[in-house]
């Protein structure tokens, strides 16, 4: 009784074994099959501090490229005079499409902001074609930064 109860339990074992490591009856798996099985990577994107202009690491993979997004505060009285100036250069350039604002006094707008893994310690950033541009600017300077995006420097 002692040995019937060992060999069933070495055969549970080895069907235990063969289906944890995936056993198909001694087939082999395309290569096709081994790479539509394979999990898809993501990209892991760290996330960064804006405090000051620059450049932004991974643009791409952050989805900024051609893009244009403007952080303020309704707190802020610099981002109230900055919000019309950059909005009406964007519409001059008719950009409109390319162009977000986030108001980070609201949850829900800090929560859209983390989707590009971003995070702003001053108000107003424009965020420029994967250039960072931190605090008010005349209308010149934002002419000037759209003229840059054109010429793509």
């Amino acid at each position: 009784m002692a040995k019937t109860r060992a060999i069933i339990g070495t055969f549970f074992v080895i069907v235990a074994t063969m289906t944890a490591v995936g056993c198909n009856s001694g087939t082999q798996l395309s290569e096709k099959a081994k790479i539509a099985e394979a999990p898809a990577k993501k990209t892991v994107v760290p996330k960064i501090r804006i405090s000051a202009d620059g450049a932004l690491e991974q643009c791409r993979e952050r989805g900024l490229e051609d893009k244009f997004l403007l952080v303020v505060s309704r707190y802020c009285p610099k981002c109230k005079r900055a919000k019309p100036i950059i909005e009406k250069v964007i519409g001059d350039e008719k950009l409109e499409s390319y162009y977000e604002t986030f108001d980070v006094s609201f949850h829900s707008e800090r929560q859209r902001l983390k989707a590009y893994n971003i995070e702003v310690q001053f108000v107003p950033t424009f965020i420029a074609n994967c250039y960072a541009y931190v605090g008010a600017r005349n209308k010149e300077q934002y002419n000037d930064i759209m003229k840059a995006y054109k010429l793509g420097l």
